[in-house]
């Protein structure tokens, strides 16, 4: 994904993670590789895009990241 950015446009100018899942269930019925899974999914993603794309923001001199979530992850006792 970023070598196509770099390709197409020279430079990486704004990142938009806009990541969000959620599979049913709380820490009891979840089985740990499904726990694994969202964790990869939710946060390593995040976390891999600016791993890869703030060294060339930074030599660019700058550019804007936004992080999108979403609240699933509340839980409201009703």
């Amino acid at each position: 994904m970023v070598e196509a950015c770099l390709k197409a446009y020279g430079r990486i100018d704004a990142l938009v993670n806009n990541v969000g899942g959620s599979a049913p269930g709380g820490p009891v019925e979840m089985s740990e590789e499904v726990w694994d899974a969202q964790m990869d999914f939710n946060l390593k993603s995040v976390f891999l895009v600016c791993k890869h794309v703030l060294p060339l923001m930074e030599k660019h001199g700058g550019g804007a990241i936004v992080n999108i979530a979403f609240d699933s992850g509340l839980r409201f006792n009703r």
